[in-house]
């Protein structure tokens, strides 16, 4: 990972901050300096702090639901998740023994509000 880093470290950027986004090895370069920076062999979840999010914590690209109410959405404190560029989805739900993987190719995701109508689809077929 050393190596790959400096060589990243070389390359000039695609386009300005905050003009695009694209997929890349962000996620494998943050875990590096997470693990660089935390003096530890692996991930630290003293590493990670609350973010400005309301009601998520997020790291390493996955949210962590800290509060159901400010999150305006149906869940349990404790899931975490991750939701994709074509509106693909996923959440486990621990306090619930819940997974939930949503494939589809509906893009831009802000499209149609389809994240909210599974959440209550799935979260009521639980009662």
């Amino acid at each position: 990972m050393e190596a790959l880093v400096s060589q990243l470290a070389e390359l000039p950027l695609e386009f300005s901050p905050g003009t695009a986004w694209n997929y890349s090895v962000s996620t494998d370069v943050l875990g590096y300096l997470v693990q660089l920076l935390s003096d530890q062999p692996g991930l630290s979840v003293g590493a990670f702090s609350e973010t400005p999010y309301a009601g998520s914590g997020f790291g390493l690209g996955f949210s962590v639901k800290t509060d159901v109410a400010k999150s305006q959405t149906n869940g349990s404190v404790g899931e975490y998740g991750w939701g994709g560029l074509a509106s693909t989805n996923f959440f486990i739900d621990p306090v619930e023994e819940l997974v939930m993987i949503f494939m589809t190719q509906l893009i831009p995701s802000s499209s149609y509000p389809i994240h909210q109508e599974l959440r209550a689809i799935v979260n009521g077929a639980l009662v």
